[in-house]
């Protein structure tokens, strides 16, 4: 997952690289209208020429079919693009689109974009969008316009007109969205969408489609809690209506606008529940042609229970089911023929099959006094039988109606077991065994299986592969795993599910490896997965590894190809090299001993760069992020930190440089904002802070920490996050007053005192006019009396906060949601001191801790 600070970077630098393999190019490429490489220049929508390079750098242009230039810009590659300079688009018409400024493949400067004639500009620095405002379309049309204005975002998703059909979302460059405002045909408001604390939703959800832009569906919460769905025919007409009054229901409506159902809700803690009337499921979303028009399944519910369900061919409104419950328990179901002919029916004793013949899919069951008799299954979309079960059999067939094995089973009428022979399961679509288990005395003992895997355009191989399993039916005790053209490819052993010893081959079946895993020695191979390509050698003697070699995908491979690329090449005896997947070699180290004795050394999974003399640390230091961005730098000597180290974001922002000698923080250390305004120094002794101040990285927790010292001793310290700004006074080794201000503001929230780590004293709540609000008594966590603010235990069911008093008889409990409405209250009377009743709600009315309040 992308981490929402990094969305509007990579969403916006993913189009503007628009990154497609070219692998030194000599030939014009063709690409569709949404730059994908075509073959037929007839059916393109551009082309790249062949590349010219000019100087140290490529000249890379892309035209539109009409040899209109639609991108003009210089790269570093010429196997990828890597912009370096000023890159330009262009419209078809010739008029420029949008304009960049790169530094080795990262945005740097101002970016020019247009809306409506009129100029806008972004500012980015080292990649990271730092202000200003940009409009970006699409090949599909979709539009984009975002500003940033500080810590805002804002961001306008639109088709042809900024303000007609569109979605409004605001956000930060930590929090994706904080609310959104959706806008229908022309520009008409539908409704607002409030994320609550704890993720869930109040107000409107609506879902688009934008291929042209209209709206599909308009989902309704209440605080967190799912209320209904209006929907809409891709003609843009109602296809379900949802209503709040005068009771929460949804009316549907035919392709024409003509009503054809409703169901009413009740609500319940999980949302709302059908109550009485029929609701109907249809096409799926993004469904096309008349599908998308088409009823799928209904439900006929009478107070609260359902009473019938109905699903129906893919033809519109052929009946294919029909299932009938009393009490909400299935009794009957009746399957019909598409000319509407009855095919089966079934009788059920609660959900439970008992006499007759019930159609579930593929699948055709015989009951009789509620034992199977026979079961048969279908290939999909014929009638050709693919297998057959009784309690004492199960048989396969393929598809030309060969017999291909049975399993005997142990007889048990209702879940009867295997016991031996073979079981076959097929391929979802082509009707081919991917899998056989092997059966032996009731248990597992051998698995096969066949996985088609995509390796290239247009191109699917097949990998076997074959489990052992011990007489116990649950340890593997065997591998083999197979190249695509049917050679053994590795064969590995098992104790326990723990690899003991392994054979490795190449594709002749020639035996190319041995490898014992538990004294780690000879040589191992590892394989991609499903594939024939190699994704580590390493060769070992009494457990020290003496060559390793890894791969990695190729850069921008397609369509399930691999292009292994050699990332790790190690070898005890002489040296290590590690590369970039793009090429080009990252460092390079001289081993003396088995170890490694000169040079530069990258760990790649700590990702860290360093110089070694003398098999230690001694020279420049480097931590790098994925794309090779320095996230610190530094000098060790004799394998400690020395100097001043450097770390910085991701963006490439510093955040602190800090001063070490002989390994430990020791002198003067600075810490920055984003900005890259110092907010604090600190001096350190001997590897303890001693004076000044200093940040913490706690982006982990959301917040930003501040700690200030004198003597050595922590005096303060000051967390700002959502909740607001926490500063912590140390009085003494003990005892720490701490005091919540409302977030941007002087004005306190919360005031209570710590003592050994716990809160201990009056806790004082403050309303935002700086108005006590309540007060409470806490003896070492042990809440005593006095009104309290308090989180809930668990973010649900659209509760913000409860208001807690307590005294020596009774506790009262008031719920609030976020809009600081009533929607609980609850007052029990104590027994022996205890709350037994309102412990369900889950607040813990006994013990309160710094992490519960409010």
């Amino acid at each position: 997952m992308i981490p929402n600070k990094l969305r509007y970077l990579l969403l916006f630098y993913t189009f503007i690289v628009c990154v497609v393999p070219i692998n030194a190019q000599k030939d014009t490429i063709f690409y569709d209208a949404q730059w994908k490489v075509i073959n037929s220049k007839d059916s393109a929508s551009f082309y790249r020429p062949p590349i010219k390079k000019v100087g140290d750098l490529f000249h890379i242009q892309d035209y539109h079919i009409s040899g209109q230039v639609q991108m003009d810009g210089y790269s570093t590659s010429d196997v990828k693009d890597i912009w370096t300079g000023k890159v330009s688009w262009y419209y078809k018409d010739g008029s420029l689109q949008q304009e960049a400024n790169y530094s080795d493949g990262y945005l740097e400067g101002e970016f020019i974009s247009f809306l409506n004639g009129e100029k806008l500009t972004a500012l980015y620095k080292k990649n990271r969008w730092v202000s200003g405002k940009r409009n970006i379309v699409y090949a599909s049309g979709r539009k984009y316009y975002m500003e940033k204005k500080g810590d805002t975002i804002k961001e306008i998703i639109y088709q042809d007109s900024i303000d007609g059909i569109r979605l409004e979302r605001v956000g930060t460059d930590e929090i994706y969205e904080i609310y959104a405002v959706y806008y229908g045909k022309g520009g008409a408001y539908i409704g607002k969408k409030n994320k609550l604390q704890n993720g869930k939703i109040d107000g409107v959800d609506v879902i688009y489609n934008y291929d042209p832009m209209r709206v599909v569906s308009v989902s309704y919460y209440d605080q967190g809690t799912y209320l209904g769905k209006t929907a809409y025919y891709p003609n843009g007409k109602l296809q379900a209506q949802f209503k709040k009054e005068p009771e929460l229901s949804t009316i549907y409506y035919n392709r024409n606008g003509e009503q054809i159902g409703e169901i009413t809700y009740t609500l319940d803690q999980y949302g709302s529940k059908p109550y009485n009337g029929k609701e109907y499921s249809f096409g799926y979303y993004g469904a096309k042609g008349a599908d998308a028009y088409c009823i799928k399944s209904s439900r006929t519910y009478a107070n609260g229970n359902i009473s019938e369900d109905e699903t129906y061919y893919d033809e519109c409104g052929v009946l294919k089911t029909v299932n009938k419950y009393k009490d909400g328990k299935k009794y009957l179901q009746i399957s019909y023929l598409e000319n509407g002919d009855e095919l089966s029916r079934m009788e059920y004793d609660n959900y439970r099959p008992m006499n007759g013949t019930q159609i579930v899919r593929d699948t055709k069951s015989t009951y009789k006094d509620g034992k199977l008799i026979v079961e048969t299954n279908y290939f999909p979309n014929s009638k050709v039988v693919k297998s057959t079960k009784t309690p004492l059999k199960e048989v396969y067939f393929d598809f030309n109606g060969e017999k291909l094995g049975e399993l005997s089973l142990n007889g048990d009428e209702t879940y009867p077991k295997p016991v031996d022979g073979l079981r076959f399961s097929y391929h979802y679509k082509k009707n081919t065994v991917e899998r056989i288990e092997a059966y032996k005395d009731g248990v597992i003992v051998k698995a096969t299986n066949w996985r088609e895997q995509t390796i290239g355009n247009n191109k699917i191989e097949t990998f076997k592969e074959v489990n052992e399993y011990a007489p116990n039916g649950y340890d593997k005790v065997r591998t083999v795993k197979f190249y695509s053209n049917g050679e053994k490819q590795s064969d590995i052993t098992y104790k326990g599910y723990k690899e003991q010893n392994g054979l490795f081959y190449d594709q002749e079946g020639k035996l190319i490896g041995e490898y014992d895993f538990l004294t780690k020695n000879g040589k191992r191979y590892e394989f991609f997965s499903n594939s024939d390509e190699i994704k580590e050698f390493e060769e070992s003697k009494n457990g020290k590894q003496l060559k390793f070699k890894r791969y990695d995908y190729g850069p921008y491979t397609t369509s399930g190809a691999i292009n292994p690329v050699l990332m790790e090449d190690i070898d005890v005896a002489c040296c290590a090299m590690f590369y970039k997947r793009e090429g080009g070699l990252i460092a390079k180290t001289e081993f003396k001993n088995g170890i490694p004795w000169a040079g530069e050394y990258f760990d790649t999974k700590t990702r860290e760069k360093f110089t070694i003399e003398n098999g230690v640390k001694s020279g420049s230091y480097q931590k790098l992020d994925y794309n090779f961005q320095v996230l610190e730098e530094g000098n060790y000597v004799a394998d400690k930190k020395e100097g001043t180290f450097k770390k910085f974001t991701y963006a490439g922002a510093i955040i602190s440089e800090e001063n070490y000698k002989a390994g430990v923080l020791h002198g003067v250390s600075t810490y920055f904002d984003e900005k890259g305004e110092v907010v604090g120094k600190m001096e350190y002794k001997d590897g303890n802070p001693y004076e000044g101040t200093r940040t913490l990285d706690t982006s982990y927790k959301k917040e930003k920490r501040t700690q200030v010292y004198k003597a050595g001793r922590l005096t303060k310290e000051i967390a700002v996050s959502d909740n607001g700004r926490l500063v912590k006074t140390f009085k003494d080794d003990d005892t720490v007053l701490c005091e919540l201000f409302y977030l941007d503001t002087a004005k306190k929230k919360l005031v209570y005192n710590l003592s050994g780590g716990v809160i201990n004293g009056k806790v004082i709540r403050y309303d935002q006019e700086g108005k006590i609000q309540a007060t409470a008594n806490i003896e070492r966590s042990t809440y005593k009396s006095g009104v309290l603010f308090l989180k809930p235990q668990y973010s649900d069911n659209g509760a913000a906060y409860y208001k807690v008093g307590k005294n020596e008889k009774e506790i009262e409990i008031t719920i609030f949601n976020e809009r600081d409405e009533k929607i609980f209250s609850s007052i029990e009377q104590l027994q022996f001191n205890n709350a037994i009743f309102s412990q369900k709600l889950e607040v813990n009315t006994n013990q309160v801790y710094e992490y519960n309040l409010y």
